[in-house]
């Protein structure tokens, strides 16, 4: 699930219900966003490379074609994402939901200086993060 801000608008982002796979759910503050690392090295970017790598023939382990969504943002705490996983799970029926959060609970902060280019706007509302 990739962040979009189309015109300016409130974040969304937009994911489709797999057909084949498994479909796993990163929710969090800006430690499971991947600040202040790149995509690929994020949480999401390195269990997506870890899930979809080639496995040995005969392997027990079966995680090909997993799609690893980041739904996290910089700032959020556990009252942020109550909205966004109740969305999520409605929605898509994750195979896995992973909750990385508890270093914003002790303030209420709001940046915009821990986003990556592109990642400017800061929503007032966490569930309009999740726009299906």
């Amino acid at each position: 699930m990739r962040v979009t801000r189309p015109n300016r608008n409130p974040c969304r982002a937009h994911a489709e219900i797999a057909t084949s796979g498994k479909q796993v759910f990163i929710l969090g503050g800006s430690a499971a966003y991947g600040y202040p690392y790149n995509e690929s090295d994020s949480l999401s970017g390195e269990l997506r490379r870890l899930l979809n790598r080639p496995r040995a023939a005969g392997s027990r382990i079966e995680f090909s074609a997993t799609r690893v969504h980041n739904t996290a943002y910089p700032g959020w705490n556990s009252h942020d994402l109550v909205p966004i996983a109740n969305k999520i799970a409605a929605d898509f029926q994750p195979d896995v939901v992973i909750v990385f959060a508890g270093n914003n609970e002790w303030v209420h902060w709001r940046t915009s200086t821990c986003l990556r280019p592109g990642d400017n706007t800061n929503p007032t509302k966490p569930e309009q993060f999740v726009s299906l």
